[in-house]
């Protein structure tokens, strides 16, 4: 995924019209070209459904930054890190018996240090985000 970095003057708008909206498209357009590109993979990405998890499930996130899992088993989860920064989503679906649990295996850090409590109820889904850096 693309750094959207760019430096913008932070001297005053003066000047005519014209001469703001040169600046300022000068200035903006890159930022506004690499946010349009980033939209339209964020919004067209697909979601990689993965039919079952079983006891244990490997996810490559190289391919898809959407992931779709059913919890038919206690699942101990490993990651494949995607190449790049970038925000993952992972949504776990209970099976009708619900209850289900998952581990996380690997370099998988969380905000509080503790990993998310998942709905337990049968048919219940969790969205759960991640931001990888890549490593």
């Amino acid at each position: 995924m693309k750094a959207i970095t760019q430096q913008v003057s932070t001297r005053p708008l003066g000047g005519t019209f014209e001469q703001v909206r040169e600046r300022l498209t000068k200035e903006f357009h890159p930022v506004l070209i690499a946010l349009r590109e980033l939209l339209n993979r964020v919004v067209a990405a697909p979601e990689q459904r993965d039919a079952v998890s079983g006891t244990a499930l490997t996810l490559d996130w190289s391919s898809y930054v959407f992931r779709a899992v059913t919890l038919t088993d206690n699942c101990a989860f490993t990651f494949t890190a995607p190449p790049g920064g970038c925000l993952l989503v992972l949504r776990l679906t209970q099976d009708a018996i619900g209850s289900r649990t998952v581990s996380w295996l690997g370099p998988v850090l969380f905000a509080s240090g503790t990993p998310p409590v998942l709905t337990a109820t049968g048919g219940a889904v969790d969205l759960i985000g991640f931001y990888s850096d890549g490593t």
